[in-house]
């Protein structure tokens, strides 16, 4: 048995003045549908092209997936690439700023060699100034030793006739207390000698120095007895004694 239908075409405008509707969209009101007949004599080959069309569809969907697989590739290769760039980047600017950074300790390191081998220089300089003094000042303690060995010689001689003036018994006394007086000037200037020597036993470190207290009044006593002959000699006569004070004995007067 065999039968004919109607079949509408025009089901793409359909359901796009469906949805207008649905939306609350403008559309057309009238719209003409076409349609075709299907009977037997047509109704395998509209089979085929149905089947082909569900085929053509099945490949379309296909395509699709390998496009939104190959997309999604893309995108991933792309993110990937931007992530090299950007590393890329970053190594050319670290890489720039650690050539300054290396220029610049270099140039650095070179000017601290430069002071270095002035600040050598300078000390080589200043131990040879150094050794220059040490060598001056040793000349100059060696000659006063020296000087000083000189002028022991002339003091012995002078203290040698003095003593032997001092034990004759037929001199007057203001000549005994004269000599007095020229032996304690020799003695004191043959104790400054040996101090000058002792000086550069000091400067030698052969000897070290030991401080004690010594009583200033018979020091005092000796030096004005020293001086005596030149008050008698002064411009002013007049003068007879001179006052020494002193904490332990008073005053003296002389």
């Amino acid at each position: 048995m065999y039968a004919s239908m109607l079949y509408p075409t025009g089901g793409t405008e359909a359901i796009r003045t469906a949805l207008a509707i649905i939306n609350n969209q403008q559309y057309r009101r009238e719209n003409i549908l076409a349609t075709a007949v299907i009977d037997r004599t047509n109704a395998e080959l509209l089979a085929l092209q149905s089947q082909k069309i569900q085929q053509q569809q099945v490949d379309i969907d296909k395509r699709q997936e390998f496009i939104t697989e190959q997309n999604r590739i893309y995108q991933n290769q792309k993110s990937v690439l931007n992530v090299l760039v950007v590393s890329l980047v970053l190594a050319v600017v670290f890489g720039g700023i650690s050539i300054i950074v290396i220029k610049s300790n270099w140039e650095k390191n070179k000017h601290l060699e430069i002071q270095n081998g002035e600040i050598l220089s300078q000390q080589k300089q200043i131990v040879e100034m150094n050794s220059q003094i040490q060598q001056a000042a040793e000349i100059k303690n060696n000659f006063f030793t020296n000087i000083s060995h000189e002028f022991k010689t002339p003091l012995t001689l002078i203290l040698a006739p003095i003593e032997d003036l001092e034990i004759r018994k037929d001199l007057a006394e203001d000549i005994k207390e004269q000599l007095s007086r020229v032996k304690r000037s020799a003695k004191k200037l043959q104790r400054l000698v040996s101090d000058l020597i002792d000086i550069h036993r000091i400067n030698k470190a052969k000897i070290k120095l030991q401080v004690s207290a010594v009583p200033i009044d018979p020091f005092i006593q000796q030096v004005i007895n020293s001086f005596k002959p030149l008050l008698k000699k002064a411009e002013y006569p007049s003068v007879t004694s001179i006052r020494v004070c002193s904490k332990r004995s008073g005053s003296t007067n002389i």
